[in-house]
């Protein structure tokens, strides 16, 4: 039985009227006739009689009326389902950013996404930069955003944004009086951050040699989203990405780092696959929540955060 066949046949059961259900099916009285009888020699049994001028439905009709009601709510729910994909309404958007993406520009996309399109599911990881390419290679994720090149056959790399690295400094330290750290302003203190070995590690190490300073770190990094407690805690000053500052950490005070060290903000897609219509709306939403941050940011230096303000930096 076709998906037309079924249509023809619910539509007789339900009106038990060939007037009444060419009409609803849009089509004339004789072509149902010969639709309906073409169903019957297909399935080999009949499936109405005509007794005294009316459409009786026999006990196999009865029988499969039930079913054939359930797979009309069936297909209608595939078509919305599939309206609903085209248009970008429903489905499921996967996304891999590293942490401090995740706790801050991250965040506004995805609420202004969910808000736009209620129905779509939302899956979300911190990972780093080298596993967020992995997983769009393998079509774990639509898209992936980190702070470093990412070189992964399979994948292409886009600059949105750039962000400067900031130095984090507990309040009751000597430095958080000052309005901007220099290399030399770090020299003979617990510098928590990333080995020299990493993309971070190298363009801080350039920065300091064009101070004239070699830079040597107490605590190495994994990941910036450690920095905050540390400085709390009073295990010395990080350099880090600036949307740390929206990390929640309240006291701590954030002053820019001189020269200035800039990160780019890249989003990774597939060059194996389209990028989905979902994953565009949200790269859209992602572009005016970093242009947002970098209009509050724009024309001074970072300032100190609390709880609040520092979320509502981000």
């Amino acid at each position: 039985m076709t998906s037309r066949e079924l249509e023809i046949f619910h539509a007789i059961m339900s009106s038990r009227s060939l007037t009444e259900a060419a009409a609803s099916l849009g089509i004339s009285q004789p072509a149902l006739s010969k639709a309906l009888k073409r169903l019957e020699d297909r399935l080999r049994m009949p499936l109405f009689r005509r007794i005294k001028g009316r459409l009786h439905p026999t006990l196999e009709a009865e029988n499969l009326f039930p079913e054939s009601a359930r797979l009309m709510q069936e297909i209608a729910r595939f078509g919305r389902s599939a309206t609903e994909l085209r248009d970008g309404e429903a489905g499921l958007l996967r996304i891999a950013a590293s942490a401090s993406l995740g706790i801050s520009v991250v965040p506004l996309a995805v609420a202004e996404f969910a808000r736009a399109f209620p129905k779509v599911k939302i899956v979300s990881h911190f990972v780093p930069a080298t596993t967020a390419a992995e997983l769009v290679v393998g079509n774990h994720v639509d898209v992936g955003l980190c702070l470093s090149p990412v070189s992964n056959p399979g994948s292409v790399t886009q600059s949105l944004a750039t962000v400067p690295m900031v130095c984090a400094i507990h309040p009751d330290h000597p430095l958080a009086a000052s309005p901007a750290i220099r290399p030399r302003d770090l020299m003979g203190e617990r510098l928590i951050s990333f080995s020299s070995g990493t993309y971070f590690g190298q363009l801080l190490d350039d920065a300091f040699a064009k101070d004239g300073m070699e830079r040597h770190t107490a605590i190495e990094l994994i990941t910036a989203i450690q920095a905050p407690a540390l400085v709390l805690q009073g295990a010395g000053v990080a350099l880090v990405d600036r949307y740390m500052e929206g990390s929640g950490f309240p006291g701590i005070v954030w002053r820019p780092f001189v020269p200035q060290v800039l990160l780019p903000v890249n989003v990774i897609t597939s060059t194996m696959r389209p990028t989905s219509r979902l994953a565009n709306r949200f790269l859209e939403r992602l572009t005016a929540a970093l242009e947002a941050h970098r209009v509050r940011q724009a024309g001074g230096p970072a300032h100190p955060g609390t709880g609040t303000s520092s979320r509502g930096r981000a």
